[in-house]
């Protein structure tokens, strides 16, 4: 299954206007605190200055080492997986509808302006 862009997909009108609500909503202050919640996973978030990197390229699996306990997680640490943004956008949902609608894998460009 393919990838196209948004602006392949969808008019120039309807592109301009999926940005402009997935913009809003990733600057709503209760869409913050949403994904904040779900990036501290129920724990309280600590601020002393610890951290964990584990950096690497999409899909190589560094959720999975953390969700199978592999890395030693600093205590009340935030995890900073843009996968927790995805799952807590409506924006995101609808942009995943219309692909599918277009019987593709996804829109590859669509976080573009926002991440990377």
């Amino acid at each position: 299954t393919e990838w196209l862009r948004v602006e392949d997909v969808l008019s120039a009108e309807e592109a301009a206007q999926l940005r402009t609500e997935t913009e809003a909503e990733l600057l709503e202050p209760a869409f913050v605190d949403k994904v904040a919640r779900a990036m501290a996973g129920g724990r309280e978030v600590k601020h002393d200055a610890k951290g964990l990197f584990l950096l690497g390229p999409s899909a190589a699996g560094k959720s999975t080492l953390l969700r199978r306990g592999h890395a030693e997680v600093p205590d009340g640490a935030l995890d900073l997986d843009g996968n927790f943004v995805r799952e807590q956008s409506s924006c995101w949902a609808k942009a995943l509808a219309i692909a599918e609608d277009k019987k593709l894998a996804g829109l590859s460009n669509y976080f573009d302006d926002y991440f990377k």
